[in-house]
């Protein structure tokens, strides 16, 4: 009777684990599920279908055609391959909390008869508005994430959304291009702008306490002194993309200034420059390195917002990395918008 015990409480150590709909049996405890389980396997499975069918013609507009030709092949490759390394990240992620791995599998739309959300029916056959609307349904997934998953998962999340927001606005707007350095004709309009798309009325940003706004805030003058000197030395498009990012920084700047209050340190006069912008090539070069920077300043903030669970509360560490989170967002379209290559994990990776 004793060896019978210790055999079957020996079965969690050997790697056996019970089917979720299996029968209780004695002895053996059922598995709890991780925090957020359901939505996390969602999200997963919706990563893993978008890795397989993302087509170039998930650029298709409201009035036909991709345009672009081979640079919007390349960019829906792009996408493809982020989605790939977010899938392996995720389900390598889930494993190590033990999620068992018949759940990790993709659920087959033959067998299941439904599919995850955010996930599509039919691999290979996704028109544009459809990968439009389960990147969307990532990023809901995503929100209600922070309120639930374990802490120690917040930053990729994070990293993962802001990803997402680039996506959608390459999908909403699919012939935005970074800023040329030929000189523009007096007489032409000004490049267009591809504004974010409005995903959820989002509240107003919160954090736990003033503090939690500093390492952001820092990274954010640093970035408008940047766009500052890149604006006043250059023309053209250049110019005008660079006053566009001094506008979207200075604003991030002013937001974070409000939630530190009194805080916040007084702002320096001057920041040393990693390169000088005398014309149109090394300002877009300049530009580059300022968003880059002001990315992984964001990303290595959340990381450490996440981290700080021994000296806050859980709710206040979500919160924190929810509005952090929504900063690495604006982060990761400033750096698309000069052309940084769009990586799976955003100011992580």
């Amino acid at each position: 009777m004793l060896l019978a015990l210790a055999g079957v409480m020996a079965l969690p150590g050997c790697g056996i684990h019970l089917e979720e709909n299996a029968p209780a049996i004695p002895l053996i405890p059922r598995r709890t599920p991780v925090p957020g389980e359901s939505d996390l396997l969602a999200l997963l499975h919706g990563t893993l279908d978008l890795a397989k069918s993302f087509p170039a013609n998930s650029f298709r507009g409201p009035t036909g055609g991709t345009g672009g030709g081979s640079a919007v092949a390349a960019r829906a490759a792009e996408f493809g391959q982020a989605h790939t390394q977010e899938a392996a990240v995720l389900d390598s992620a889930l494993r190590r909390l033990g999620v068992p791995a018949d759940l990790l599998a993709q659920p087959s739309a033959s067998t299941s008869g439904t599919s995850a959300p955010g996930s599509s029916t039919t691999s290979g056959s996704s028109s544009g508005f459809d990968v439009l609307a389960q990147e969307r349904a990532a990023l809901a997934l995503v929100s209600r994430l922070y309120t639930s998953a374990p802490l120690d998962l917040l930053p990729t999340l994070a990293s993962l959304a802001a990803a997402r927001s680039v996506v959608c606005r390459a999908l909403t707007h699919p012939t935005a291009s970074p800023p040329s350095t030929e000189p523009t004709p007096s007489t032409a309009p000004p490049p267009s702008t591809a504004p974010t798309p409005a995903l959820s009325d989002e509240p107003s940003p919160t954090l736990s306490a003033p503090p939690a706004a500093l390492a952001y805030l820092a990274a954010s003058r640093a970035a408008v002194y940047g766009f500052e000197v890149v604006a006043a030395r250059t023309r053209g498009e250049v110019r005008t993309a660079a006053r566009r990012s001094l506008d979207t920084v200075r604003g991030l700047a002013l937001a974070q200034e409000t939630l530190a209050g009194g805080a916040a340190p007084p702002a320096p006069t001057a920041y040393r420059l990693p390169l000088l912008a005398d014309d149109a090539e090394t300002g877009r070069r300049l530009a580059e390195d300022l968003a880059g920077g002001l990315l992984g300043a964001y990303g290595r903030a959340v990381a450490t917002a996440a981290t700080s669970g021994a000296d806050a509360s859980a709710a206040a560490v979500r919160r924190d990395v929810a509005t952090g989170a929504r900063w690495l967002g604006d982060a990761a379209l400033l750096a698309d918008d000069w052309g940084i290559p769009l990586a799976p994990f955003p100011g992580l990776s």
